[in-house]
């Protein structure tokens, strides 16, 4: 199941439809919701890929994200292959969200959210076609203003954490250059 995370965590951007957050909501869910919104529009767009990645651009903090999802490697890297980097992961992030159809998820309530100081947590519960449902949290940063994703929690597994850890045994057992190849090749 670990090899299944990613796509089973951002199959909770397709929750149509959602519930409407709590009355006390803060800006975090309020935020969440409306760019989670705009992802799934982009899904459904005819130019599937630009606008999946406009909408995620306005979701994700990503440079967060890849320096998260590298843990002590991304130290070692120079900006140039931080950038690549980070574009190869939003690459195969956005591939994950063009895939969601086959999971089935039919509705998201936005449950609470707890704000300290530049983080939140939102937490989330999906409902699924099948029955089973998922507890999906999002943690946030806020940044110039806004409050952006960093990382996705589904049934207490971290996307940030499962990267980490696929990447830094690609990068034990080879080298960083052949995890940017692997991430490069379609």
């Amino acid at each position: 199941m670990r090899h299944r995370l990613p796509a089973v965590l951002l199959s909770a951007l397709a929750l149509l439809p959602a519930v409407p957050p709590p009355a006390a909501a803060g800006t975090p869910t309020r935020e969440l919701r409306a760019r989670i919104e705009r992802v799934l529009g982009a899904i459904r767009a005819p130019e599937q890929r630009a606008a999946v990645r406009a909408a995620t651009d306005d979701l994700f903090d990503w440079p967060e994200v890849a320096q998260r999802s590298l843990g002590p490697h991304w130290q070692a890297l120079t900006d140039g292959e931080r950038a690549e980097f980070t574009g190869l992961l939003r690459r195969l992030v956005d591939a994950r969200l063009l895939a969601l159809a086959e999971y089935g998820a039919t509705a998201v309530e936005y449950v609470d959210e707890t704000v300290e100081g530049e983080r939140a947590i939102v937490r989330t519960a999906v409902a699924m076609s099948a029955g089973r449902g998922l507890a999906l949290d999002y943690r946030m940063v806020r940044r110039a203003g806004r409050w952006l994703v960093y990382d996705v929690v589904v049934d207490g597994t971290s996307m940030v954490g499962n990267y980490r850890a696929q990447f830094a045994r690609i990068i034990r057992k080879a080298s960083f250059a052949t995890l940017v190849e692997k991430l490069a090749t379609p």
